[in-house]
């Protein structure tokens, strides 16, 4: 039988982190978002974000993402796994599925990350109404998500290039444009491709074929 130390509350009410022994431990703690950080005794960065993963899981105020730590050596398996090739490695589990992994990640970096995982919810909520405003208006985009841990230089990076506090962000012609209500106003106010100045791609597509004019 694995051995896990499970989040449930401890006599005292805190929560705990879980430490992972084998893949059977992760599966025990379900298919929600999972950080995972995997470190080594002998590194003392790995140990340093053990005892920040440790704290903020006993206070407990990311309730949504359930933090687990792993020896990379003693579970070789699961590093394996994952592609865990040095200590202080996070990757990131949704659904049991892979999601991201960043490696050598720092304190700062860490907990962005747990920050990110626990706002992913409604970010993610905003961004799909984003694209429907977008797709309404027949706007061409695409999609960047700064709230994987590997894209957290981004995400860092962002705040100064854009000056913008929240996300999800809009960018057209490699100009920041906006966040959700920004995006929503100018539909609101009509021609979204022109307000944007961007080529309408029915009318760029009928210039290449004449059949579509």
């Amino acid at each position: 039988m694995a051995e896990l130390e499970t989040r449930a509350p401890t006599p005292n009410g805190e929560t705990t982190l879980a430490v992972l022994t084998d893949e059977a431990s992760l599966t025990a703690l379900g298919k929600g978002k999972v950080l995972v950080l995997f470190g080594a005794d002998w590194d003392e960065p790995s140990q340093q974000l053990n005892q920040l993963f440790a704290e903020l899981a006993r206070l407990k105020k990311h309730p949504s993402v359930t933090l687990a730590s792993a020896d990379a050596e003693e579970c070789e398996a699961l590093a394996e796994k994952f592609g865990v090739e040095a200590a202080a490695d996070a990757v990131t589990l949704k659904g049991g599925e892979v999601a991201g992994k960043a490696e050598g990640v720092d304190a700062a970096a860490a907990a962005a990350a747990v920050e990110a995982l626990d706002k992913e919810k409604v970010a993610t909520m905003d961004a799909d109404e984003a694209a429907a405003v977008a797709k309404g208006a027949n706007v061409p985009f695409a999609t960047f998500d700064i709230l994987l841990p590997e894209n957290q230089d981004a995400r860092q990076g962002l705040k100064t290039y854009s000056d913008w506090p929240t996300y999800p962000q809009f960018y057209a012609n490699e100009r920041p444009v906006g966040g959700l209500d920004i995006l929503q106003e100018m539909a609101a106010d009509g021609d979204l491709l022109g307000q944007l100045e961007l080529q309408d791609p029915e009318a760029e597509a009928a210039l290449e074929d004449p059949r579509r004019r």
